[in-house]
């Protein structure tokens, strides 16, 4: 894949991500963080069956888009190598932490809460970054 269409592929993705997180809100008014989907999908109090099913159906929509992606562009998954298990595990229970403590994750900070123009997304995303570029020049 050439660096022109990687980029052109790259820019369509974050486009449809954009329309997908704006067609949710403007249909049933809801935010596209995937944390509160997954959480949502096992909360236990008085949940509306409708709820599950746009949760599911937002969910199961990003994987079979992974899929169709691929399969359409011959777009290669990605692995990284886990270089360091105990590393690994301890970045999965922080990010976990981390996405309690900030009400949302990348994806509802960074792509919604952003584009609401919330102060306390705007925050978090840069808390994030901020974070997430210290700990690589630390480590690598």
């Amino acid at each position: 894949m050439t660096t022109t269409s990687g980029l052109l592929l790259s820019a369509l993705g974050g486009a449809f991500i954009g329309f997908a997180a704006l067609f949710l809100y403007w249909s049933i008014g809801k935010i596209a963080g995937i944390r509160s989907m997954i959480f949502g999908l096992f909360e236990r109090n008085e949940q509306k069956p409708s709820q599950l099913v746009w949760r599911g159906a937002f969910l199961l929509s990003l994987i079979l888009g992974i899929a169709v992606a691929h399969a359409l562009f011959d777009i290669a998954i990605p692995t990284a190598p886990v270089v360091n298990n105990h590393l690994l595990v301890t970045g999965a229970v922080l990010t976990g932490v981390g996405t309690y403590l900030a009400n949302g994750c990348t994806s509802g900070h960074g792509v919604c809460g952003i584009g609401r123009l919330s102060t306390r997304s705007i925050t978090a995303t840069l808390t994030f970054m901020l974070t997430g570029f210290l700990t690589a020049t630390i480590l690598y």
